[in-house]
């Protein structure tokens, strides 16, 4: 089954992925939020918390996660 394909290849159980993707899947729609108002109302600030940097920082930690994640399972 396609599913517990997915969870083995990325060593994960159905909850730490439900947990790992349900927190990026989060995030990233509220920072998609705050853009999308800041667009229509500029003078409404962003966050420092969803600020570009931010955001960048934290895909790259997530990415690194996946990665020493998947390769656990190697060892």
């Amino acid at each position: 089954m396609f599913f517990i394909k997915h969870l083995r290849e990325n060593n994960e159980t159905y909850f730490s992925h439900l947990k790992f993707a349900g927190r990026v899947g989060l995030y990233l729609s509220l920072a998609s939020i705050c853009y999308s108002v800041h667009a229509i109302l500029p003078f409404i600030p962003i966050p420092a918390r969803f600020s570009f940097e931010t955001v960048v920082n934290k895909c790259i930690a997530w990415h690194n996660y996946t990665v020493l994640r998947m390769d656990t399972d190697e060892q």
